[in-house]
């Protein structure tokens, strides 16, 4: 987690940028031979199928381009899965799709992808380290693209599990997964030491094992 009065994340944009890009090919390529039978899948994510969750992504990214969520007729405030303002624009994006093929979401998902990795592969390093707001508050706008990558990586894991298609190690020892388990790591005192209630002079080391083998530390 960031504050203004911590230190701001300065990331590499090339390597932050060659995850997340690699994200977004890794979710073309699962969905890009479906059936539309298959797009109805369910995930792990309550409410929400195949089709929903590659809809979020385009929501979001979409968003990012500067495009305005969907007015919907219906309050989506009212279904079981949406808890916040947050998950209430998430939603109207995915309903605003839900009409559409797996092709024509398919489609959408590349167009505007490649909109994001043209402005993105394009924005000076200014822009990159300045200060926004951020999921994890305020921070610099790499670390935000950081946060997309392991938000996008995670997506990716909630496809393959609706569709039953586990990732290898191979899929695992990749740009996108080393940059989420980056930014899980920045997060694990706050995970530890806040949610997890370690006790003050705690000392806890997260074992990691498989193709991206670490040591995650932490102090209370």
């Amino acid at each position: 987690m960031s504050s203004p009065t911590r230190p701001a994340t300065h990331l590499d944009k090339s390597d932050v940028l060659e995850g997340l890009f690699a994200s977004w090919d890794a979710i073309d390529r699962l969905v890009s031979d479906l059936p539309d039978a298959r797009w109805m899948s369910p995930t792990p994510l309550p409410g929400w199928c195949v089709h929903d969750v590659v809809a979020h992504v385009i929501g979001t990214e979409s968003m990012l381009s500067g495009v305005a969520s969907p007015q919907l007729d219906v309050d989506v405030a009212t279904l079981d899965h949406v808890r916040n303002g947050i998950g209430q624009m998430n939603e109207c994006w995915v309903r605003h799709m839900s009409g559409e093929t797996g092709a024509d979401v398919l489609s959408r998902f590349r167009d505007v992808t490649a909109q994001r990795r043209s402005m993105l592969t394009k924005m000076i390093d200014p822009a990159w380290n300045a200060l926004t707001m951020t999921p994890a508050g305020q921070d610099t706008y790499g670390r935000f693209m950081r946060i997309r990558t392991f938000d996008c990586w995670m997506h990716e894991q909630d496809i393959r599990q609706g569709l039953s298609r586990p990732p290898s190690d191979a899929d695992l020892d990749s740009a996108a997964a080393r940059l989420a388990l980056d930014e899980m790591a920045a997060s694990m005192g706050f995970v530890v030491g806040k949610l997890g209630k370690a006790p003050d002079g705690a000392r806890v080391a997260l074992e990691l094992t498989g193709p991206l083998a670490r040591t995650i530390r932490g102090a209370v």
